[in-house]
């Protein structure tokens, strides 16, 4: 296999502190450039740290882009950490041929999709994407104009941020009437609210080529539209998107991990997202023995292929504490407590190898409803919670 150095650009790393250990690897060397309080300052699993000191009105991206030295050095995998850094890269006064060169998009078309809405909404039109009815607006004026014609139910979202706090569902003629779009949302993407099973798709890409991907299904998410904290995984892996991913990445130069988003429906495969990053989930990579590093050290082989997961019972539901917990208790949703930590039982039972007990779990969950119910309990104070790295050398590392 082909030693390729990791650099990995982020400015606090906080989801992706158990990253560094799924593309750990001897003779080759993993650097984080990062913010000085960065979650990776003392990672055991890199190589390198290099923290980017915070400066009067220069922010880390700045800092980043005008340092000329530590661009040029930038060679082999480059893993953006978040869609902002992108999307700064890419309108920064960087020349085209360095966007390129460091930037997960080899060709011009794709560096538009990298970090914005807009961007993908364009490049799937452009190419003829299996993708919902979409269209992209400039201004409110526009908007109130378009969507006098657009079926509902439909989604307006804002070109950049995430966590699907920026999306709005349109489903009525008085929701309709009544939309109001902030002005800093613009311009925004229109598009047909399909009902269906999510998707997630994280793709591998080499040089324009599709390689490889992982499935799973988006079991429950942080409001309607926003990041999941449970998903399923299956040794048998979905298919039936791979057309749209290998004529987006031959037609874009993709390069890197994508996160892509799809609705299945009526045996259909509807694309609605694709983020050029990590997730907090690719830290199950590890578990799943998934050969990130042949992949992306070019050894894998060609053509493109689903990955597959050994799995015992064929499935396993596996939760994100760290999301599930601290989003519970802030909308007071009880429900998605117990729901987390009844679930967690069949993810450990197959992580850790060992049964337990559903009264255990039962009594567990119970004891940390009832902390949630006292006014000055001790979880209602906690406002970042760090359950999934407990679980990670608790109970994974066994």
């Amino acid at each position: 296999m082909k030693q390729v150095n990791k650099f990995l650009i982020c400015e606090n790393a906080e989801l992706l502190k158990n990253f560094p250990k799924v593309i750990k690897e001897e003779n080759s060397k993993t650097v984080v450039i990062s913010g000085e309080k960065s979650a990776l300052t003392k990672n055991k699993h890199i190589d390198t740290f290099i923290a980017i000191k915070k400066i009067a009105k220069k922010d880390f991206i700045d800092q980043l882009i005008a340092n000329e030295k530590l661009i040029s050095k930038l060679d082999g995998w480059i893993i953006w950490g978040n869609d902002e850094l992108m999307r700064r890269v890419v309108t920064s006064n960087l020349s085209l041929e360095e966007k390129l060169r460091i930037l997960p998009a080899k060709k011009k078309i794709g560096l538009q999709m990298l970090g914005s809405k807009v961007g993908l909404a364009k490049v799937s039109n452009r190419i003829k994407l299996n993708v919902p009815n979409t269209i992209v607006v400039k201004n409110s004026n526009e908007l109130e104009k378009h969507i006098q014609s657009f079926p509902t139910p439909f989604i307006v979202k804002a070109d950049r941020f995430g966590g699907g706090e920026f999306v709005k569902k349109v489903s009525t003629m008085k929701e309709r009437k009544e939309l109001n779009i902030p002005k800093e949302w613009f311009p925004v993407v229109v598009q047909d609210f399909v009902l269906g099973k999510l998707v997630s798709v994280e793709g591998f890409f080499k040089d324009g080529k599709l390689i490889a991907w992982v499935s799973s299904s988006k079991t429950r998410t942080l409001g309607p539209f926003g990041a999941s904290y449970s998903r399923t995984y299956e040794s048998a892996q979905e298919n039936g998107f791979e057309l749209d991913l290998i004529r987006i990445a031959k037609e874009c130069g993709l390069n890197g991990m994508f996160n892509c988003t799809f609705i299945s429906k009526d045996g259909k495969y509807y694309l609605i997202e694709a983020d050029a990053r990590p997730n907090s989930w690719h830290f199950l990579y590890s578990f799943f023995k998934i050969p990130i590093l042949e992949i992306m050290g070019g050894s894998h082989e060609i053509p493109a292929t689903p990955l597959t997961i050994n799995l015992k019972n064929k499935k396993v539901k596996i939760i994100d504490l760290d999301r599930a917990i601290p989003y519970a208790l802030s909308e007071k949703n009880y429900r998605i407590i117990l729901e987390s930590i009844l679930g967690v039982a069949n993810s450990t039972q197959w992580l850790a190898g060992k049964k337990i007990k559903a009264l255990k779990i039962l009594a567990l969950s119970i004891f940390l409803l009832l902390l949630t119910w006292l006014p000055n309990g001790p979880l209602n104070r906690i406002k970042n919670l760090n359950v999934t790295k407990f679980m990670h050398h608790k109970i994974f590392e066994r």
